[in-house]
């Protein structure tokens, strides 16, 4: 395979998940350095592919990723809820912590929202 830089690899599997080549996307994506990668939108993109193809450490692991570069960002934050809820457990206690702090800042941003709802319908 050529070497390709991460921009033109993102391009590529961007493609393949348009046209739901799964399979491709994920083995695209083992050749990125995933711990180099920087860019959120990206790291959500690779976490929801993982998460297609059931490989869920890895969709974890960048998924995490993302949200500790961008904690108020939603789409990392349903995913890993999502995906915490799914498994239904957590077997280690250092990952319990990171799944009890996901969930709960999901609560709160929910409950946000519907305080915010709720205010902006009254005035």
């Amino acid at each position: 395979m050529e070497k390709y830089n991460e921009t033109d690899l993102m391009k590529e599997i961007k493609r393949c998940a348009y046209e739901q080549d799964y399979e491709q996307a994920v083995q695209l994506a083992q050749t990125l350095d995933l711990n180099k990668m920087k860019n959120v939108s990206y790291l959500c993109l690779l976490g929801e592919i993982f998460l297609h193809e059931g490989e869920n450490d890895l969709a974890e692991k960048v998924l995490l990723k993302a949200y500790e570069k961008m904690p108020k960002g939603r789409r990392a934050l349903d995913m890993l809820t999502s995906l915490y809820i799914d498994k239904g457990s957590c077997d280690s206690e250092p990952r319990k912590c990171m799944c009890q702090q996901v969930v709960t800042a999901a609560i709160n941003r929910f409950l946000c929202n519907k305080v915010s709802t709720i205010l902006s319908q009254s005035l």
